[in-house]
């Protein structure tokens, strides 16, 4: 009897060992799961973060200890082939093609990923091949957007704006617009490469997607100034400031030398003139007109515009020098000093800051505010 119940005792404690090296095996491997994971993890933050090499090496140490995430695998080929390894990527890439049950989201990563790894192999070629494969079947704009990049890549730019124009019937995202500036991208580097013609067809191209494209105007209008077609280059001149008034000040020096060697010699005071009428608050195209009525004699009409700038932006010092100059020339010589003496003290107190609260102007870097009692500091 009491040798069945050290038997007993014997069985019951052989049990509770097996439970116990059972629960310790499946928590040790669960432990073991969860630090793999955390490598994993730990590499989408440095990526996040953009600390690349770290991300490098933690995923490489995921892969290693047998990380089961596609996603993984991908971001640590794209690594690779960003230090220059394409060959290593696409064998990573490529070793997760045999996979079984993959879904179609993680097919079209794989083939994403291994048609840049080919492209940076000097492969774009075959990796349009691949895309365009997968394009035939199903119309996907990851898929189609890679396959513009490609064959833009491969300088086939008839078939990457093609792919662009197909993309925008299922993506509202691509519109005229983007069309436009793409075709005025390619029209750049084609004169880049001293190709005017063909620089020309794709710039046609671009008008007649969307006729108020700036890049597309602007670049039209700079080929006509390269081949002395000033007539046509100040009327494309004119088109880009309406579209854009911000472009005033950079297009102005082209415009004016357009409109003389056209000889519209009116043409820019009447342009100036038209523009100052519906931008009045524009400091660059009332200094314009101002500067163009001195040259002209007209020293009271560019004080009156001088003038009048000086009250709603009294903050351009280009503006007291201007009008000091026009009060000269026509003799009011007080005026001229004392205009003199208001840039003196802005030039010396230097720039003008406002208060972020209420506006207040202040010469000097004050960290509180005498009009609102407010200790926020001024702003710029």
């Amino acid at each position: 009897m009491g040798s069945l119940t050290v038997k007993t005792i014997l069985l019951i404690i052989l049990a509770a060992a097996i439970v116990i090296l059972f629960f310790t095996l499946i928590f040790q491997k669960k432990r073991r799961s969860k630090s793999v994971r955390s490598k994993y993890i730990d590499a989408l933050y440095a990526l996040i973060e953009g600390r690349k090499d770290d991300a490098l090496q933690l995923l490489t140490l995921a892969v290693k200890n047998g990380e089961t995430d596609i996603d993984a695998y991908i971001q640590l080929g794209i690594l690779l082939r960003e230090k220059g390894l394409p060959e290593k990527a696409l064998q990573i890439h490529r070793g997760l093609t045999v996979r079984r049950d993959l879904s179609y989201s993680e097919e079209k990563s794989i083939q994403l990923a291994m048609a840049e790894d080919l492209a940076d192999m000097g492969k774009a070629d075959r990796a349009v091949l691949a895309l365009n494969k997968i394009n035939k079947t199903k119309k996907d704009p990851e898929i189609m957007l890679s396959l513009h990049r490609l064959y833009h890549r491969c300088e086939d730019y008839d078939s990457a704006y093609q792919v662009l124009k197909n993309l925008s019937s299922i993506d509202s995202r691509i519109g005229k617009e983007k069309k436009a500036d793409y075709l005025s991208s390619v029209a750049y580097a084609c004169m880049l490469k001293k190709q005017d013609k063909r620089a020309d067809k794709y710039l046609e191209k671009a008008l007649k997607e969307y006729d108020r494209s700036i890049p597309a105007n602007f670049l039209t209008a700079r080929m006509a100034m390269d081949r002395h077609e000033y007539g046509r280059a100040s009327a494309l001149w004119k088109k880009t400031i309406e579209i854009d008034i911000s472009m005033f000040e950079e297009i102005l020096p082209d415009l004016e030398k357009s409109l003389f060697e056209s000889g519209n010699f009116s043409g820019l005071e009447e342009m100036l003139e038209d523009l100052y009428g519906k931008n009045r608050s524009d400091p660059v195209i009332a200094g314009s007109l101002a500067s163009l009525y001195m040259k002209k004699g007209m020293l009271e009409e560019s004080i009156n515009i001088l003038e009048e700038e000086r009250k709603s932006s009294d903050e351009d010092p280009v503006i007291y020098l201007r009008l000091a100059s026009a009060y000269l020339g026509s003799g009011r010589t007080v005026e001229a000093r004392k205009t003199l003496d208001e840039f003196a003290d802005r030039s010396v107190s230097g720039m003008v800051r406002k208060c972020g609260t209420c506006g207040e102007r202040y010469y000097y870097p004050f960290k509180y505010c005498t009009k609102c009692f407010s200790f926020k500091n001024p702003v710029q």
